[in-house]
């Protein structure tokens, strides 16, 4: 891991994805913008930073969910957290995720990848929470493993904005 990271993800072209990243950059924190279908549309130079991110491997996240990053064969060694933490991420997240990708849907394969099967077993949550948080541990080879994460959901009348956002354990109030 290095101080400048290597891949520096642009600021999203929609007005409020950019504001919210903008944000982000601006107080240094750990984040990432996903879009309606809870794909990565931004990643934060501390989230580049914490995970090492090289110019090679950043852009390719880009566009991916967060669990088809975590299980792919080229980002497997970026995006990894502790099994127990995983879990708990799945158990929480993908009920959530369900509410808005439904079986079938285009996006379904493409988001939940390898996990597809085990998401269609699911029951959608009946009723989408505004904002949550998770947190989630990484490995030891970290430099803070133990990281906050927060999911916002803007006001948006095609629910296309969402915005997670990780705060290291140590800052928050």
């Amino acid at each position: 891991m290095h101080d400048d990271p290597a891949y520096v993800s642009q600021l999203p072209e929609h007005p409020e994805l950019r504001e919210i990243a903008q944000v982000i950059e601006t107080a240094g924190m750990m984040g990432e913008i996903l879009d309606a279908s809870f794909r990565c549309v931004f990643i934060s130079s501390e989230a580049a930073r914490a995970m090492g991110l090289s110019a090679e491997v950043g852009p390719s996240m880009i566009g991916m969910s967060e669990i088809v990053r975590s299980l792919g064969a080229t980002t497997r060694g970026v995006i990894r957290v502790t099994r127990e933490s995983g879990t708990a991420w799945w158990q929480h997240n993908a009920p959530i995720m369900r509410r808005y990708l439904e079986p079938g849907a285009p996006d379904f394969d493409e988001v939940f990848g390898p996990t597809a099967p085990a998401a269609m077993q699911l029951d959608p949550i009946e009723v989408a929470p505004r904002a949550w948080h998770d947190t989630v541990s990484f490995p030891p080879d970290l430099v803070d493993p133990h990281v906050h994460l927060v999911v916002v959901t803007p006001a948006t009348p095609r629910r296309d904005l969402r915005t997670r956002s990780g705060v290291p354990r140590t800052t928050v109030a």
